[in-house]
C-alpha cells in the first residue's frame, strides 16, 4: 500500500510540475488530478455474482486432457497476466484482500479483481464437460464485468492455456487427470 501511495505522490508531483510550467492554477491542477485519477481506473463492483447463468468464454481442448483441473485454472490466470488488460487499474470502492501476515493487498487491477487474491474471493467460475470427444472449458465471469475482461479471455487459445499448465502430461498425476475422470 505504501509503495502505491509513493508512486501516486510521484505521479502527482510530475503532473504538478508540468502543469505549473504551463501557468495552470493550483485549483485547476487538483481538478485535473481528480479527472485523471477517475478516468484512469475502471469502476467495478466490490462483489459481483458469478453462477452458471453468467457470461462466459469457451475453450475447446482435443481429448485427452492430460492435466489436473486446478492446473487449467491456474494456467488461465498465468496466461492472462501477460495480457495488457490484466493490469488495467480498477476502482472497486476500496475493498482489499489480506495476506496471512495481515498485510493489505489492494485490489487495484482488473486481474486481481477477476482472479482474486488472498482474502478477496475471485469473480470467476470455471466448469467443463466432454462434448463430442472434446473437452470444453467455460470460464464464467460477472455480467457486470467491463468488456476488457471478455477481450482478455478471448485472446487466449487452448494451446496457450496448455503451454501454461505446469502438470500437462505428467504421468505421476495420471489418476487425477481431467480426461481420466471423464470431465468435471
Amino acid at each position: 500500500m505504501r509503495n502505491n501511495k509513493i508512486k501516486k505522490e510521484e505521479r502527482r508531483e510530475v503532473l504538478r510540475t508540468t502543469l505549473l510550467k504551463k501557468d495552470i492554477s493550483e485549483e485547476s491542477f487538483f481538478a485535473t488530478i481528480k479527472k485523471k485519477e477517475a478516468m484512469s481506473a475502471l469502476k467495478v463492483p466490490a462483489r459481483a455474482r458469478v453462477d452458471r447463468r453468467s457470461d462466459f468464454v469457451e475453450y475447446v481442448f482435443a481429448a485427452p486432457v492430460e492435466t489436473l483441473w486446478s492446473d487449467i485454472c491456474i494456467a488461465v490466470r498465468e496466461a492472462c497476466k501477460r495480457h495488457p488488460n490484466y493490469h488495467i487499474p480498477v476502482d472497486n470502492g476500496g475493498v482489499c484482500g489480506r495476506s496471512d501476515r495481515e498485510e493489505i493487498i489492494p485490489i487495484d487491477t482488473l486481474g486481481k479483481w477477476l482472479f482474486g487474491t488472498p482474502g478477496y474471493r475471485s469473480h470467476k467460475l470455471l466448469d467443463g464437460e466432454m462434448r463430442e470427444g472434446q473437452f470444453v472449458v467455460r470460464f464464467r465471469f460477472p455480467n457486470e464485468a467491463p468488456p476488457e475482461v471478455r477481450k482478455m479471455l478471448e485472446s487466449l487459445t487452448p494451446e496457450i492455456i496448455q503451454k501454461n499448465c505446469q502438470f500437462w502430461g505428467n504421468e505421476e498425476y495420471a489418476q487425477s487427470w481431467v480426461s481420466t475422470r471423464g470431465g468435471i
